[in-house]
């Protein structure tokens, strides 16, 4: 894969299939809301810059799954190809790759039985396109 970017702005776009064998619900992405410190979602590029995931407005901008906020519960239902999209901003100038990108997540398999995980993706050049 890679970003796309525009000025300072970007995205990033994944497709992830669930293989557990079951599907997930209530299955969101985790950022740091300021209260309750998760794993958050975080992201390198090779200029040194860290983009986090936060609540409160941050560098990584926008996560959605299947076009649902990634911050809101979303099913995640078994053998089934989801789309991802992560958005950027103030994306460095001089930056020529994501050299790694974190999504952490939680979700529930039943009412009091909930999964952290996290996906690590490394190496993602980065397009500019005007």
């Amino acid at each position: 894969k890679r970003c796309v970017v525009s000025g300072n702005q970007g995205y990033i776009d994944l497709v992830f299939t669930n293989y557990t064998g079951h599907s997930i619900g209530e299955f969101f992405i985790l950022h740091h809301n300021g209260d309750v410190k998760y794993r958050e979602t975080v992201a390198y590029d090779d200029e040194g810059k860290v983009y986090y995931y936060r609540s409160n407005g941050s560098d990584i901008h926008k996560i959605t799954l299947g076009g649902k906020d990634g911050q809101s519960y979303n099913i995640f239902p078994e053998d089934v190809p989801v789309k991802m999209r992560i958005e950027f901003t103030n994306i460095s100038e001089f930056a020529t790759e994501f050299t790694l990108l974190n999504i952490n997540f939680r979700g529930y398999l039943s009412p009091n039985n909930n999964v952290d995980g996290s996906i690590t993706i490394r190496n993602i050049p980065i397009t500019r396109v005007e």
